[in-house]
């Protein structure tokens, strides 16, 4: 075997045998990536099983290559006759090898059902004939041994009869067992009519051309490259006939072989000469052929034997890719969690803002407890008080605690029945949940008493010589002003009161909303940058087929063109 070539072979195994190891390779940086588990574990579970397939195919792949450099033919040209039951293969390689006829059928289908082989040789080429079962009838039985011999073979005669043209069937199962790994040549078998042989010997008359020539048209269509172009007409029973050894002496109690016999002592009786009958016969242009095509038999034997195994590879690739085509079209599972996901996001927007109200709830009822108790002070004259508000607010604690929880674990479990992989949140966020509401707020007044400072206004006119009557005249108009005066400081108290609680109230809001907004914010960043990774997936998984898909397009392009180069 060429040594070149035995490289570039060693060269394609190894690249397509290392396709598991990318495959592995690539898994491993993209489960990295994917944050998924449920997704992560369909993906392994498909990425196994085309790890399986494809170990399989390339393992598969280095037995056949091994097998066919072990068992292909090397130095001796194989020529296959390949057609239907009863064609005629059998007899045109007892002409050929000048035989006796034993191996020739009496007719029935299938006669031939082993492959027989005959070494014979052709302008001092040694040069192996090989004889296959039939295409018809039940070669279903042999249908092993044909493609073991045709994979051997490096020429491929088809063989059909004068009288029949080629069905679809039959091309399909030339094209199926020959697999583009022979160079096939036409042969038709003419039979004449021995009885006309003295008015005429022409085996090429119009019907036969026309039919060489639908046939020619036929097997370059379906063949292509593989066809070699030629259609040759014999009759294969003149050419034995003419070239067999038939021995009376030897055969004088076999029926068929009495029978060769009797046909080839009626021909010679028309003819004259075995010359003659082998001339007839047109068995020569197949010999011609075969010698133009021995000439070169090297060139043959590599192209072709290399054509079978570029072919094994060429079949080994086109499995794996469709392989990765059935990988990929079964992960479309991310896009759904990705939806999952962004509406899960929207409803934490949702629970964020109902714990806020909900505080502000609890806030707004503990204010108006705080507001009436001031007020009522207010009302009662105190000159000057102060509120705890701290024993107000600390019993709320637990319910702002509580209500945070429990949102929390709503939305948890939410989130589980969506994506049960997705873990970003503790169920039970009452241990994480850390709010101290222990702040003591005291609100002063210190605004003066107006029904005192009034008394004592009054006083201060009767010292000063007002008269009775203008006293009392005064003190009751002091009396009323006093009054009215007095509701309208209890008012701006209230007022001032509500202003400086308002404050305090939002500066407790503030320190809640402190205290539960990081827990909030942590578990909405995690929602979106999960978001945005799960946005990604697709496009990583993509990537990671289109690499696999972009190796084997480089190995099926380097595969080819050794092909390529087989052929010419």
């Amino acid at each position: 075997m060429n040594k070149s070539i035995k490289v570039e072979i060693d060269r394609l195994l190894d690249m397509i045998s290392s396709f598991p190891k990318s495959i592995e390779s690539g898994h491993r940086e993209l489960s990295e990536t994917i944050i998924s588990s449920e997704f992560k574990s369909l993906m392994n579970q498909k990425v196994s099983g085309l790890l399986k397939n494809v170990e399989i195919k390339t393992n598969s792949l280095n037995r056949t290559v091994k097998g066919l450099l072990d068992s292909l033919e090397w130095k001796t040209l194989n020529v296959g006759f390949f057609g239907e039951t009863n064609v005629g293969k059998s007899t045109i390689i007892e002409a050929l090898s000048c035989g006796d006829g034993s191996s020739i059928g009496d007719g029935r289908k299938d006669y031939t059902k082993e492959v027989i082989e005959r070494e014979v040789y052709i302008n001092g080429y040694k040069v192996k004939l090989i004889d296959m079962p039939g295409i018809e009838g039940n070669e279903r039985y042999v249908q092993e041994k044909i493609k073991k011999a045709v994979n051997s073979c490096h020429i491929v005669f088809f063989m059909l009869n004068s009288g029949k043209e080629i069905e679809r069937g039959t091309l399909e199962k030339l094209k199926s067992y020959l697999n583009e790994r022979a160079l096939v040549f036409g042969l038709i078998n003419r039979r004449l009519n021995i009885q006309k042989l003295k008015y005429s010997t022409n085996l090429l008359d119009e019907d036969t051309i026309k039919t060489a020539n639908r046939v020619h048209e036929q097997m370059r269509i379906a063949l292509g490259n593989y066809y070699g172009g030629r259609v040759i007409v014999i009759d294969a029973l003149l050419a034995f006939l003419g070239r067999g050894r038939l021995v009376r002496s030897l055969y004088s109690f076999n029926d068929k072989i009495a029978e060769f016999l009797y046909y080839k002592e009626k021909v010679l009786q028309i003819l004259g000469k075995e010359e003659e009958v082998i001339k007839a016969s047109r068995i020569n242009s197949l010999i011609s052929l075969l010698g133009e095509v021995c000439k070169m038999q090297e060139l043959y034997i590599l192209r072709y034997n290399a054509s079978k195994i570029a072919k094994e590879m060429k079949d080994c690739v086109e499995s794996i890719e469709r392989e990765i085509d059935t990988f990929a079209s079964s992960l479309s599972f991310s896009r759904k969690e990705y939806e999952l996901l962004k509406d899960a996001a929207k409803e934490f927007r949702y629970t964020k803002t109902r714990i806020e109200q909900l505080i502000d709830d609890i806030l707004r009822n503990v204010k108006n407890k705080v507001l009436e108790e001031g007020f009522n002070k207010i009302e009662a004259g105190e000159e000057q008080f102060s509120i705890d508000i701290s024993k107000y607010i600390q019993p709320e604690s637990g319910k702002i605690i509580e209500i945070v929880a429990m949102e929390l674990d709503n939305f948890a479990k939410s989130l589980k029945r969506k994506l049960k992989w997705l873990n970003i949140l503790n169920v039970n966020q009452k241990n994480t949940l850390l709010i101290s509401l222990d702040n003591t707020i005291n609100i002063k007044t210190s605004e003066w008493n107006p029904f005192w400072e009034g008394i004592k206004g009054g006083a201060m006119g009767a010292l000063f010589g007002i008269g009775p009557i203008a006293l009392f005249t005064t003190a009751a108009g002091i009396i009323i002003n006093l009054f009215l005066s007095y509701e309208k400081i209890k008012e701006k108290r209230k007022q001032e009161f509500l202003d400086t609680l308002e404050q305090k109230f939002s500066l407790l809001k503030r320190e809640i909303m402190n205290k539960v907004n990081p827990i909030l914010n942590t578990i909405e960043t995690k929602l979106n940058n999960t978001i945005l990774l799960l946005e990604q997936e697709p496009k990583r998984i993509e990537g990671y087929v289109n690499s696999l898909k972009s190796k084997i397009k480089e190995v099926m392009h380097q595969v080819n063109s050794f092909a390529d180069y087989i052929k010419t």
